[in-house]
């Protein structure tokens, strides 16, 4: 999952709308629809600024899941 879909993920799971977070960063709607879908590169500080405002730690954006403990018993 790239971080434009974390991104949105976040934002979902904390019931803020696209215009409703923009607003709160300072960024054009726009510009975090394009974040979101993956068209348009996010910069550090842009990043720091969304982790901020979802409540998120910057890792978790960026991280990539580890596999489920249950999927890896499951194929011994």
């Amino acid at each position: 999952m790239g971080i434009g879909a974390r991104v949105a993920e976040a934002r979902l799971e904390g019931g803020a709308t696209q215009a409703q977070l923009a607003a709160t960063i300072g960024m054009d709607r726009t510009a975090l629809a394009k974040i979101e879908s993956g068209s348009r590169g996010v910069s550090a500080v842009e990043l720091v600024a969304i982790a901020r405002a979802l409540g998120r730690r910057v890792e978790w954006f960026v991280d990539e899941t580890p596999p489920a403990l249950a999927s890896y018993r499951g194929a011994h």
